[in-house]
């Protein structure tokens, strides 16, 4: 959904229709809350604990849902420094009460912490949503559910999501149902060996992540917009030659930058787990599927990049066909290496087919 909210969003404010932005939060909001909370009914009703856990949970999950949603239109208004002190608050909140709670009282269990965390993320979602009311337009009902018309509009938005967000998590749903797999509580499903790894070596993205919203959405976009407004208000020739091959300048010195940065970030880490990994108990085995790991991911993201930037210039029939032979990529050759015990090396071989 939030590849459609994107491109819903970015459309609005191009045809400066700031009215349906905050209108579709909620209507978003209104169609996923219920499907969620159906998810998660029926989950938890196979999880044998209390009460007190499964609303705990159950509450957490849907502030999930509502973060998620509401970040697709904090991007677009691109308070950063706010945005970070809200969640700052939140996870301030979670992580000093969850250790008051664990220190001082005697409710030193899950259901206590998840209270704490519900409690942090709760404010993350009201100061975002406090945000999001005071800098758009008042919300109408009559526009909640205008978003739901680029289902039809653009489908193929939608499988280019669900694809390419499901090939991030795939190759751990294979080791989840192999051998390393181990139930808890009769329903939740882990790969300690495995999933320790995947955390750590998917925090090394995040120099990336940064790096694509401050500079390619910012540097880029001004040099997209003007050669694409070029060419919609009737520039001469000379004048949209000359835009496209400023904005390809742009576009490859970004690309280059953003490359370099998560390079030095991957050698830096690797680096780090050699070094810091075996003192929180990481076994040799872990280390090297950390380091092949970290490896895959760097290959990732830079397919990911260049899939948004396929976007950007409407090519959603690539971009389609990269999100579907990656999703099948990683979880066919994560279920071979993991017979193989290269473990992390379907990740590697998936991305670098995706990026290629």
């Amino acid at each position: 959904v939030s590849m459609l909210l994107t491109r819903f969003t970015a459309d609005m404010m191009y045809q400066k229709k700031h009215e349906y932005l905050l209108s579709s939060f909620y209507g978003a909001a209104a169609v996923c809350l219920p499907i969620g909370a159906l998810c998660a009914v029926l989950f938890l009703s196979r999880v044998p604990a209390g009460p007190g856990y499964k609303l705990a949970t159950f509450v957490f999950f849907s502030e999930l849902i509502v973060i998620w949603l509401q970040s697709v239109f904090l991007s677009a208004l691109k308070d950063y420094k706010r945005i970070a002190r809200n969640f700052l608050y939140g996870v301030a909140i979670a992580v000093v009460g969850s250790w008051l709670l664990l220190s001082f009282t005697k409710q030193a269990n899950a259901t206590a912490v998840l209270t704490m965390i519900d409690a942090g993320f709760f404010v993350v979602a009201l100061l975002s949503g406090r945000h999001l009311e005071k800098a758009m337009p008042p919300r109408s009902s009559r526009l909640y559910f205008s978003f739901l018309a680029y289902f039809r509009k653009y489908p193929a938005l939608f499988w280019i999501g669900t694809f390419f967000y499901a090939g991030v998590y795939v190759h751990s749903f294979v080791y989840w149902s192999g051998p390393s797999g181990v139930r808890v509580a009769e329903a939740y499903v882990i790969s300690p060996f495995y999933d320790t790894p995947v955390f750590y070596a998917y925090l090394t993205v995040v120099p990336t992540l940064v790096t694509f919203v401050v500079s390619m959405e910012t540097a880029f976009y001004e040099k997209y917009r003007e050669y694409y407004a070029l060419i919609l208000n009737g520039g001469t020739y000379q004048e949209i030659a000359r835009a496209k091959q400023t904005m390809q300048h742009t576009l490859m010195q970004q690309i280059s930058f953003v490359m370099e940065v998560q390079l030095i970030a991957t050698v830096v880490s690797i680096a780090l787990g050699i070094k810091l990994l075996p003192a929180i108990a990481f076994s040799m085995e872990q280390i090297d599927t950390f380091i092949i790991l970290v490896l895959g991911y760097y290959l990732f993201i830079n397919a990911f990049i260049v899939m948004l930037l396929m976007l950007y210039f409407d090519d959603r029939k690539g971009a389609l066909a990269i999100s579907g032979l990656f999703v099948l990529l990683n979880a066919s050759l994560s279920y071979w290496t993991m017979q193989t015990e290269s473990h992390g090396l379907g990740m590697v071989l998936a991305s670098f087919g995706a990026l290629a």
